[in-house]
Formats: structure tokens, sequence, C-alpha cells
């Protein structure tokens, strides 16, 4: 769930009675410092913060085309396009949650 949920999910799963989770790795400094709070004011129960602590894949177009020909029938099948499949880099793991 890294980069599309933030504290509100993490506050209900513990509440609940459940390990809430913040999925902090992508994540930028300031967005942490209002997600990690609003969890701690939200509960007394405990929770988990997880970062990831593997290094960014390198970007290497012909392994990407490679998948997307595996891929692509089932694209077909869905009716999506192999071309709106953003690249992964760097930048796009450096955003907070919107």
């Amino acid at each position: 769930m890294a980069g599309v949920q933030g504290s509100r999910l993490a506050i209900a799963v513990t509440n609940a009675g459940g390990l809430g989770s913040l999925p902090a790795a992508l994540l930028r400094e300031d967005v942490l410092r209002h997600e990690l709070p609003a969890i701690r004011d939200s509960t007394t129960r405990p929770f988990n913060v997880h970062f990831f602590c593997h290094k960014t894949p390198v970007e290497h177009a012909a392994r990407d085309m490679n998948w997307k020909q595996v891929l692509a029938p089932y694209y077909k099948d869905f009716g999506l396009s192999l071309n709106e499949i953003p690249a992964a880099n760097a930048n796009t793991l450096r955003r907070g949650i919107g």
C-alpha cells in the first residue's frame, strides 16, 4: 500500500484491534512529521511504521519491453493499454500522499 495509504487506515486498523501500519518508504519527511503524530494522537495501541530497505531499481528499457510483451495478452483481455504504463524512476518514488 506504499504511496496510497496514510494514517487514517493505520488508525482504523489499530483501533479495531489489528496492527495498523503506515507504509512510510515513499513518504517525504514533512508528510511523516504529520502522519506519525496523527496516529499517536488517535490511538494508545501499538502500530507499525515500515520502510523499504532495498536499492531503487535502475531503469532497463529492454527488460521493461520484455515484460510488456509477456503481459500484453492480459492487458488486452482487460482493455488496458501498455503505452499508459509509466516508467518507474526515483522521482515517482519520492512523492508524498496526495
